[in-house]
């Protein structure tokens, strides 16, 4: 990503919060989203808070966004992503849109 450190700059010191729900036992879509979310995650971890809900772990937040299937992903508590696998590029334009910054 040729503007990726520049958007990065960009977020806001309070971050961007993300959630992810994963199936249990995880299908290979949320095994994918699992590793893009957390490779994301570790090149930018002062910019992204990340919680992943695994199975029944999150199913009052999963209820609570109206949520239908796995993998999602909920950016700043707008669903962003469901029912598909992302792309590291598809995650970082959900991010971007949220932040108000892309």
């Amino acid at each position: 990503m040729s503007d990726g450190e520049d958007f990065w700059a960009k977020i806001p010191d309070k971050g961007v919060k993300l959630e992810v729900f994963v199936g249990h036992p995880p299908c290979p879509s949320c095994l994918k989203t699992l590793k893009v979310v957390s490779e994301l995650g570790m090149a930018h971890f002062d910019k992204l808070h990340i919680l992943i809900y695994v199975g029944k772990s999150g199913e009052e937040q999963f209820k609570g966004y109206g949520l239908s299937c796995v993998p999602s992903v909920v950016v700043d508590e707008i669903i962003r992503i469901s029912g598909i696998a992302p792309t590291e590029e598809l995650l970082v334009e959900a991010v971007k849109k949220t932040a108000g910054v892309g």
